[in-house]
């Protein structure tokens, strides 16, 4: 839905699986596209602190994320975000962190 899957863990894995080339072709099974809706105006990253996704750590988006300026919402397993036209809420019983918020 987001602007971008740079922060997703096949990105930072294999990021030459996300190229400009492949976004407007249609990809098998088991084959990755940079694709994106580019619904609403941010990139996410959720998993934040859990133990099934060791990238998704503050100090690690945080290196990754000085490169972009989108803004990012990193959310935990606890965590949503609620998105009605222009207005974004977290709503949120955990950890969540919002980076390059520069408004």
């Amino acid at each position: 839905m987001g602007d971008s899957l740079v922060l997703s863990s096949q990105a930072q894995n294999n990021p030459q699986s996300f190229e400009d080339e492949d976004y407007d072709l249609a990809v098998s099974t088991g084959e990755a596209s940079g694709k994106t809706l580019c619904m609403v105006p941010l990139i996410f990253r959720p998993h934040l602190n859990s133990r099934w996704a060791p990238n998704a750590r503050n100090e690690i988006i945080a290196k990754k994320v000085a490169k972009l300026t989108d803004k990012v919402y990193a959310l935990d397993d606890n965590s949503a975000l609620k998105i009605i036209d222009e207005t974004i809420e977290v709503v949120s019983e955990g950890e969540w962190k919002l980076f390059n918020n520069e408004e």
